[in-house]
């Protein structure tokens, strides 16, 4: 796998909890261990990118956080312009996903 920039895994947390997840699917979603996981959540419930519901234990992504995610998008849509060719096995999953989301 691609090296993967800190705003890429947070964008790949953030888009998992859209219809809420718990913490291990999180961690599958994200391709994260539980320590590295825990090292993003505090942040992204902190600056209100994710809540938490204590009920369900799952995390769900904020208006905040779909705000961050339509922002990270389209600067990708920007950055993607300038390499056009860049084979499909060399973009992070983030990116992938965004690809074929936006394809459909």
């Amino acid at each position: 796998m691609k090296y993967r920039s800190r705003v890429e895994i947070i964008a790949e947390i953030l888009r998992s909890a859209e219809e809420g997840a718990s913490k291990s699917t999180l961690n599958y979603a994200a391709y994260l261990s539980h320590a590295q996981l825990m090292g993003y959540l505090e942040p992204l419930l902190e600056k209100r990118l994710l809540s938490f519901d204590k009920n369900t234990q799952h995390y769900w992504l904020t208006l905040r956080g779909q705000e961050f995610l339509e922002a990270f998008d389209q600067i990708n849509d920007v950055l993607l312009a300038f390499h056009p060719t860049a084979e499909e096995e060399e973009i992070s999953p983030a990116i992938q996903r965004q690809r074929r989301t936006r394809s459909n």
